[in-house]
């Protein structure tokens, strides 16, 4: 049976993931997928630019999907704190699409289980209120020599996907999924 996980931190702006491999103990890929709006420099509405890159990110993790076929997705979800209209439009794309492209691979699907950002920052840092840079650390603690990327605006989104793995792997869904 696959024992691949992954954690998925969504954002329409910077897409994470972790590929986590329950038999090595370790964290074997991580992606990030970027993507900016051209409405303005193209002359475009909004709306089919949105569709655009909602498609650019759908495209990048099918793909990531069908190339590692993961048992179990661990994915963050809003909080509800987004601080305008388009971030809070922004991440609701991007959470839908962490249901609704893994639900379209094969005949099942892949689950998904989805992990607050507070319980994220808790399994990674041991408190709710948990910064970047203490994410970062008790990462890096706990999957040393994970192929995270160098470039910190690409890096933190993997960090983040692995806190949210972390909180996963605390989870009834986790113990099913690793026997």
């Amino acid at each position: 049976m696959n024992k691949l996980f992954f954690g998925v931190d969504p954002s329409f702006r910077a897409f994470g993931i972790v590929v986590y491999d329950a038999g090595l103990d370790k964290i074997i890929e991580c992606y990030t997928f970027r993507t900016t709006k051209e409405s303005k420099k193209r002359g475009i509405y909004v709306a089919d630019d949105d569709a655009r890159r909602l498609n650019d990110i759908a495209r990048e993790y099918k793909i990531r999907l069908l190339f590692h076929e993961p048992c179990l997705i661990f994915s963050e979800t809003p909080s509800g704190g987004a601080l305008s209209h388009k971030a809070a439009k922004g991440l609701a794309y991007a959470t839908s699409l962490t249901t609704i492209v893994p639900a379209m691979i094969g005949r099942t699907g892949i689950p998904v289980v989805n992990i607050s950002a507070r319980d994220s920052k808790k399994a990674s840092t041991g408190k709710v209120s948990g910064s970047k840079a203490e994410v970062e650390r008790a990462v890096r603690e706990r999957f040393p020599g994970a192929p995270f990327s160098n470039i910190k605006a690409i890096n933190e989104h993997q960090f983040d996907a692995a806190s949210v793995l972390m909180a996963g792997m605390l989870t009834p869904h986790w113990k099913l999924a690793a026997k």
